[in-house]
């Protein structure tokens, strides 16, 4: 069924039709998605339509709202509970096993809310008007309808999402088909556009919150119990009042959650060794489901009150194991930017959990935010057995890091795929001597061999380095060679072959000659998506051969302008909202490409990702292992994955074996054949991909190399 096959009216009017049953009950039949933004919602909704609605979930669809801060007490509630007791309420039906007839009696509207939520059938956002002297809400009442087949059906008008909205109040709804003509036709469009800011936070004048961090900010109110208010008063007339999340915490698994072989094998050998060790695991392999499964079974032992403490090396990483430690029963307490916004929360979480009140407490905080004052001797007060996980625990080898971790915790897990410091032996000394020795390994061989990751293939690619780029490495080669050679306390020197390095490193990088290479690439896949590109941070001449740029806009650029793909860049600068918006428009496939330079290596995923070009990557193992990792993480409909490789060289016939410079730029091939046998030694067509290179290790004297 479609929206062709319905008798749609431009408009429905309370005195000539039931909106409930003439238009509303009707759309959810033949839709397959709803987007809806209203002032008002409320769980009577249901009540328009019940058939219809848990049809339309049964049928895959999801309705997508954003409404207003305002609810009923008993909704309010149900939103918390389905927030925050997701694995519960979540179990009490299926769609299969739901009695459809029982809602409204022996099913409450709310309750039917709170499973809706917790099921993902239902996702609410919430509009934060940025101005609020007036105590003004978010009060738009506009929807989309999208049927199987791509048709559209907006609407917009006065009713709210509610009883009274469809079958109480008189309203009107006018309504606008993507497959009319003309104007109706650009009507349509205009308010999908409208609906989709909403959705990404790109409306102006609003704040678009995630119903989670909304219960857990305290931003959502309770009006009276009468469905629906009329008008909501300013809050010095006493009318509303913030409802502050409660979070219990339980430590009971999602079922979803269940561990994998290699996850209990891991857990195991951990608890052998007393409690303490680095699980070593291939990037993609499940590590946060593994320590969160560690921790609920290490409470299950001890039965008593408990600790998790988790740190991780940057703010999105700590988003991400919230996400993920709710699935858990868990709400773990946000420790970053900036003490004011936590001080408070947890020492007043610290107090109860001292005093037995509390039977769980979980943390997730930056190693940064782990390092200050306020927050070392905040849990230097803790009494309590505690459980540190430490995400990417290679980060915490450094003198700092090291410092900071707390002595207090009784257990303690690293992870990481790649535990060994590169030309940092004290520094993994300094890791092993605080989390203990490696106690597990589960390799990207036996990740590949499971299935837990996506195959993939490996195309790599010869570049040359133009005669100016090669003459810069020479030049950086020679000037490294003789201040490395300085003696060992010679931090000036040192210093100094640390620029020299990082200077060389960005000549590779930016060879100009990689973004035509590129372009031939990516002008065979203008329709794809899920396209990841990770560039360097130096800089390439622009498309007028004048302005010199950073690589990284010259390839937005390239890729938007010019090929014509929806395009954006993820770097150090995106800011917080933008990178979720990102990473949800790329997952989605609205966002072809996306552009990164480092951001993405240290443990965020993008797993929808089927393509990736490397145009610049160091030679350490960490960077190059963990990109690969992004890339082949499972995804619905992602059979395979591929990387492309650009590996750059100086021109064969200006390094003659016989050439003064020969061993300057053998050294550069050397450097990056370590990658390359790296990431062929698994792909599936890794004797293939070695065999493009034959000529360049012949000619560098490097057949034998296996890095």
């Amino acid at each position: 069924m479609s929206f062709l096959d319905l008798s749609l009216e431009r408009a429905y009017r309370s005195s000539s039709h039931a909106l409930g049953r003439d238009f509303y009950a009707p759309m959810l039949q033949a839709a397959s998605q709803y987007r809806r933004g209203s002032g008002y919602f409320a769980s009577s909704v249901f009540s328009v339509a019940p058939h219809e609605h848990v049809e339309f979930f049964r049928r895959g669809g999801q309705m997508h709202l954003v409404c207003s801060e305002s609810f009923s007490r008993k909704d309010l509630e149900a939103l918390s509970e389905g927030v925050f007791d997701r694995p519960r309420v979540r179990a009490r039906w299926t769609l299969a096993s739901l009695d459809v007839d029982a809602l409204g009696t022996r099913i409450g509207w709310p309750e039917f809310l709170a499973w809706a939520v917790a099921a993902d059938l239902v996702v609410v956002k919430i509009a934060v008007p940025l101005q609020r002297e007036s105590a003004g809400i978010y009060h738009e009442k506009i929807g989309l309808f999208i049927d199987d087949r791509g048709n559209r059906v907006a609407f917009s008008g006065s009713a709210n999402e509610s009883h009274l909205g469809y079958a109480g109040n008189f309203e009107r709804l006018d309504v606008f088909a993507s497959f009319a003509d003309g104007a109706e036709r650009s009507r349509a469009a205009r308010i999908e556009t409208q609906w989709t800011d909403l959705w990404k936070n790109q409306t102006a004048g609003l704040r678009i919150v995630p119903l989670v961090d909304a219960l857990e900010e305290g931003l959502l109110v309770a009006h009276s119990d009468e469905p629906e208010p009329p008008a909501r008063r300013r809050p010095r007339d006493g009318f509303v009042e913030p409802v502050l999340a409660t979070r219990p915490e339980a430590l009971v698994p999602d079922p979803a959650f269940d561990p994998l072989p290699h996850q209990v094998a891991a857990i195991s050998h951990w608890a052998a060794e007393g409690g303490r060790g680095i699980l070593e695991m291939a990037t993609g392999a499940g590590k946060t489901i593994a320590a969160l499964t560690l921790a609920s079974r290490l409470y299950d032992r001890l039965g008593g009150p408990f600790v998790i403490l988790v740190v991780a090396p940057m703010i999105h990483l700590v988003d991400q194991w919230r996400d993920v430690a709710r699935g858990f029963g868990l709400h773990p307490i946000r420790c970053a930017e900036g003490a004011s916004r936590w001080t408070e929360e947890l020492s007043a979480a610290i107090d109860a959990i001292n005093s037995g009140r509390r039977p769980i407490l979980s943390i997730a905080t930056t190693a940064a935010t782990m390092s200050t004052r306020q927050f070392r001797d905040a849990i230097e007060r803790l009494r309590r057995p505690m459980l540190l996980i430490g995400d990417e625990a290679h980060t915490y080898g450094s003198r700092a890091y090291h410092a900071a971790l707390p002595a207090t915790a009784t257990y303690r897990v690293g992870l990481s795929a790649t535990p060994e410091r590169w030309h940092d032996d004290e520094g993994t000394r300094r890791l092993v001597s605080y989390f203990g020795p490696v106690v597990y390994r589960y390799g990207l061989g036996d990740a590949l061999r499971d299935g837990v990751l996506t195959p993939y293939r490996y195309f790599p690619s010869i570049v040359e380095l133009n005669d100016e780029e090669s003459q810069q490495y020479l030049d950086l080669s020679r000037e490294i060679a003789r201040y490395g050679g300085a003696d060992e306390g010679d931090d000036l020197a040192t210093e100094l072959v640390k620029r020299l390095l990082i200077r060389r490193a960005r000549v590779v990088a930016a060879a100009q000659n990689k973004l035509p290479a590129l372009r031939a690439q990516l002008e065979q896949r203008r329709r794809d998506s899920h396209i990841l590109i990770y560039c360097g941070d130096g800089s390439v001449l622009g498309p007028d051969g004048a302005e010199v740029v950073r690589q990284v806009r010259e390839v937005v650029r390239m890729v938007g302008r010019d090929l014509g793909m929806a395009v954006d860049s993820y770097t150090s600068e995106t800011t917080p909202d933008d990178r979720r918006r990102l990473l949800a428009s790329f997952s989605s496939g609205d966002l072809q490409v996306l552009v990164a330079i480092r951001c993405l290596d240290e443990g965020v995923d993008v797993p929808a990702t089927r393509t990736a070009f490397l145009l610049a990557s160091s030679t350490n193992p960490r960077q190059f292992v963990q990109r690969r990792g992004r890339v082949l993480r499972r995804f619905p409909g992602k059979a395979r994955a591929e990387v492309y490789d650009f590996f750059a060289t100086g021109a064969l016939d200006h390094f003659s074996p016989a050439s003064p410079q020969f061993e300057a730029m053998r050294g550069l091939v050397r450097g990056q054949l370590r990658r390359v046998e790296e990431f062929a030694s698994l792909a599936e067509n890794g004797p293939v991909a070695r065999g493009v290179l034959r000529e360049l290790r012949t000619h560098f004297r490097l057949l034998d190399f296996v890095g």
